[in-house]
């Protein structure tokens, strides 16, 4: 298994919006490797914007426990702490392609 080829090919699902694709590989991932940052991180992306914020915080304090101190889980929990507390920073404008208030 080519890990970091399968973490390439979740990157590219979730820019396409195949959330459930981007899991699965993900997941594929970290079936072998279970302490694969990348697979970590992304699949903790996934799993926020699928609003499963637990399962999310889990998946970026595993990857912290394989870096330590690493700046991105840390980023991505407080953004996704705040968003579970107070609810999103905006309120989406459907005629925007993009949300840009929390990516």
């Amino acid at each position: 298994m080519d890990a970091a080829r399968i973490v390439s090919q979740a990157i590219e699902s979730v820019a396409r919006g195949a959330l459930a694709e981007a899991e699965t590989l993900c997941r594929s991932v970290l079936a072998s490797e279970p302490r694969h940052f990348r697979a970590l991180v992304i699949l903790g992306d996934v799993l926020a914007r699928t609003e499963r914020p637990d399962e999310a915080l889990a998946a970026y304090e595993a990857a912290l426990r394989r870096i330590p101190g690493h700046s991105t889980p840390y980023s991505k929990m407080a953004m996704l702490r705040f968003r579970m507390a107070f609810g999103p920073l905006h309120r989406r404008d459907p005629r925007r392609p993009v949300d840009l208030a929390f990516r």
